[in-house]
């Protein structure tokens, strides 16, 4: 299920309690660092993580530019993983747009793409 933003603290409890695995995603910005900081800041207080078990995906990433380096220092002061990445591709739009995922798309279009949800595919199968 997916959640919006703004949820507040005790609709994202409830959420917590009804499932086993929770995804966060984050953008390479200095906005989404300060909001991603205060919202895990707020889980870490609270008795959320309790019930299920976190990850952080980070979305639209431009590999080898400041911002992304600057996500990964800060997500690793969190300790919480940083299951995976997932680049800025137009593959995205065009799956979108034609109402089809990345994974029903050609695999020669879609290769780099397909192996950075490997990961994310594999952490959320963990027992």
């Amino acid at each position: 299920m997916d959640a919006p933003a703004r949820t507040t603290d005790i609709q994202t409890q409830r959420l917590f309690e009804k499932t086993d695995v929770v995804l966060v995603p984050v953008l390479p910005s200095a906005i989404d660092i300060r909001a991603i900081g205060h919202f895990m800041g707020q889980l870490m207080l609270g008795s959320m993580l309790k019930h299920a078990r976190v990850g952080l995906v980070a979305n639209r990433v431009k590999e080898n530019t400041i911002m992304f380096q600057n996500l990964e220092r800060f997500l690793e002061t969190l300790n919480i993983p940083l299951v995976t990445h997932l680049r800025d591709s137009q593959n995205y739009i065009r799956a979108s747009d034609g109402g089809f995922g990345v994974f029903e798309m050609s695999p020669y279009q879609v290769d780099k793409d397909i192996n950075q949800w490997r990961p994310l595919i594999e952490w959320i199968e963990e027992k």
